[in-house]
């Protein structure tokens, strides 16, 4: 917004995200899907008979680490974040005579996540239901100020 010789504003921006989240990097002792599935002898089956996981593979392990049935733990665990995110930003020019300008901007920043990751007791990890819980809040606020004044170096040149 523009008044006479003063120009002033804000803005705002605000987020709510939700992720539901899938590892992928790391190897199969730290549960990553695609390791997992990589990992896992051919000679079982996912599914046993009764339609229930087959976690053979978890027990059949002989020096090499006990790999889950990487179908078992993508459809049932669960990892979900929840993000909030606000920002904004406010800003004041004044032109104090020609050429000479004071400006000054106040922004900030705050964020908060929470993430969930919940293991049933169905997988052969878990003796029972697990829930982890991380939280997280941070917060960051920019304060400037500048005063700047236009001018020419330029001559009238003559030929």
């Amino acid at each position: 917004m523009k008044y006479q010789n003063v120009t002033f504003g804000a803005n705002t921006s605000i987020a709510h995200i939700l992720y539901d989240i899938v590892p992928t990097e790391d190897r199969f002792t730290k549960e990553t899907i695609p390791s997992l599935a990589l990992a896992m002898a051919s000679i079982f089956p996912v599914y046993n008979e009764d339609g229930s996981y087959n976690f053979d593979n978890y027990n059949w392990s002989y020096k090499q680490q006990a790999v889950i049935n990487p179908v078992a733990l993508a459809n049932e665990r669960e990892d979900r974040m929840k993000r909030n995110k606000v920002m904004g930003k406010t800003f004041f020019n004044w032109e104090i005579i020609s050429g000479l300008n004071l400006k000054t901007e106040f922004s900030t920043a705050w964020n908060s996540y929470r993430r969930e990751i919940y293991r049933p007791s169905t997988l052969p990890t878990s003796a029972n239901d697990r829930i982890v819980t991380n939280h997280h809040k941070s917060s960051q606020t920019i304060s400037k100020a500048s005063l700047t004044r236009r001018f020419s170096f330029a001559r009238t040149a003559r030929f």
